[in-house]
């Protein structure tokens, strides 16, 4: 579990540096486009730390019985509706930093 957190901080470390790569450099896309292709990269910020969070609650209260955590279902499903938010607002134009940044967030959802 402890890896799954790492690999988890590495894609959120990614993401944020394609972030900032993105606003000094934007890329050749339209104006709308551009706009889109932000608010696709912050919801895949935001599932990435709700992805961490669900790995570190994971670490420190294992769960003991069947019965599931409320707050870790929680933040696996809202993880996983921001992953198909971001991937939509992400890749409405197809350049390759949209590529790249629907690639991290496949590689996230698959963790």
């Amino acid at each position: 579990m402890a890896t799954l957190l790492g690999a988890s901080l590495v894609v959120l470390i990614a993401l944020l540096s394609m972030t900032a790569y993105v606003r000094r450099r934007p890329p050749d896309m339209s104006e709308r486009g551009l706009r889109h292709f932000r608010n696709g990269l912050s919801l895949a910020c935001l599932s990435s730390v709700m992805l961490a969070g669900a790995y570190a609650l994971w670490l420190v209260a294992t769960p003991r019985s069947l019965t599931p955590n409320p707050l870790l279902v929680l933040l696996a499903a809202g993880g996983n509706l921001l992953n198909a938010a971001s991937l939509i607002y992400g890749l409405r134009e197809l350049t390759g930093e949209s590529l790249f940044v629907g690639l991290l967030i496949v590689f996230a959802q698959l963790m």
